[in-house]
């Protein structure tokens, strides 16, 4: 009877996940990239079988369990074993997690790197000078790494052989090509986190302690002697749950810190969606102050070249600009996006630590786009 009972047992297990895929039954996927879609049955595909191994893609990414057996299988690895669950993800001590691409910048081996982080500093000072020469302001800044700001919990020895990061170098090349407006925010975030906990253990991001700081020194440097319009901040004991690091391990990650909570705006302002750039995913944003009262002394229109990092930054300073345009991209100028750049009079570059090498700035373009 037994054994009837784990054959039947065993029969289920087999058929119910199939049978559902036959029935058209889908559990919710849980994967940020787009699953494989079904492929069209053709004569070319079965005879060179592409149609098979693009059924098999189909099959992987649709089987009815997938979703629950990858979540199982990532709790156990993270719970469990204590190793990392997704390829992009670290984990450190003490419950910092970290993205896995950091290590690059932690182990300090960039020296080969020299001359390409020379080459950006010479770019970006050239960019400083056009922006300036056309009559607008610029400004520049390296948000870093979390592992930067906290290599303490790495949970790993950065072993140098060169003893400097693609920052360290860049920062170095600015001796050669200095700038005029350029904010040090790795040492900024530095000190600062003697006092308060200025990024968040399950994301790579700054928390509000953290983006609060960059806001107000952003502003400093390109807001000086306007009146600003900052939203009404608290004090207080925060609970996070969740993360871009803590999706990575399929498992529900809380969190709580001292942080400061925004508990209203001077006057209202609107974020609106703009159509996706056709080289990336991420959305281009447009901000701007909804009804300011007649007094009201905004800071000029800007445009944000930045990534993910600025996201809290910005919902500190948006009420006091007349319109902020924000562009995700590791190419300077977008075409797509040059009525933006021509109308800004503000032009602020962030790039993230992580991704320096990938950065490119085609200053003739920019030349050409602001002396239209």
């Amino acid at each position: 009877m037994r054994r009837k009972a784990f054959i039947a047992v065993f029969v289920f297990l087999v058929a119910a996940p199939l049978a559902a895929f036959v029935f058209g039954f889908e559990m919710k996927s849980t994967d940020r990239r787009s699953l494989a879609s079904r492929p069209a049955l053709s004569i070319e595909g079965l005879e060179d079988r592409s149609f098979f191994s693009s059924y098999e893609g189909y099959f992987n990414d649709h089987f009815p369990v997938r979703a629950a057996l990858l979540k199982a299988k990532a709790f156990i690895d993270f719970r469990v074993l204590g190793v990392s669950p997704a390829p992009s993800l670290h984990i450190g001590s003490d419950g910092w997690l970290y993205l896995k691409k950091d290590l690059i910048d932690f182990r300090k081996n960039s020296c080969a790197d020299r001359d390409a982080m020379r080459r950006l500093a010479r770019d970006i000072q050239a960019l400083e000078d056009v922006v300036e020469a056309s009559g607008r302001r610029f400004l520049f800044f390296v948000a870093p790494n979390k592992m930067t700001v906290y290599p303490e919990y790495a949970g790993v020895e950065p072993f140098p052989t060169c003893g400097k990061s693609r920052l360290d170098l860049l920062k170095e090349a600015f001796g050669e090509f200095p700038l005029k407006d350029r904010i040090a925010v790795d040492e900024l975030l530095l000190d600062a986190k003697k006092t308060r906990q200025v990024y968040m253990k399950n994301d790579s991001h700054w928390s509000y302690n953290g983006a609060k700081l960059v806001a107000e020194k952003v502003l400093e440097r390109i807001a000086t002697h306007l009146p600003l319009y900052p939203p009404s901040l608290v004090e207080g004991t925060v609970t996070y749950t969740g993360g871009d690091l803590s999706d990575m391990t399929m498992t529900r990650l809380t969190e709580t810190l001292p942080e400061l909570k925004i508990e209203g705006y001077p006057y209202g302002a609107r974020v609106e969606k703009l159509p996706p750039l056709k080289y990336a995913g991420w959305v281009p944003l447009k901000i701007t102050v909804d009804d300011p009262p007649p007094d009201a002394v905004l800071v000029p229109r800007a445009i944000f070249f930045a990534d993910s990092f600025m996201f809290r930054t910005l919902e500190l300073m948006q009420g006091s600009f007349e319109r902020i345009d924000v562009v995700w991209s590791k190419t300077i100028p977008v075409s797509e996006r040059a009525e933006e750049l021509k109308a800004a009079r503000i032009l602020v570059v962030e790039a993230v630590e992580r991704d320096l090498g990938e950065l490119r700035i085609d200053v003739e373009a920019v030349k050409e786009m602001l002396s239209e």
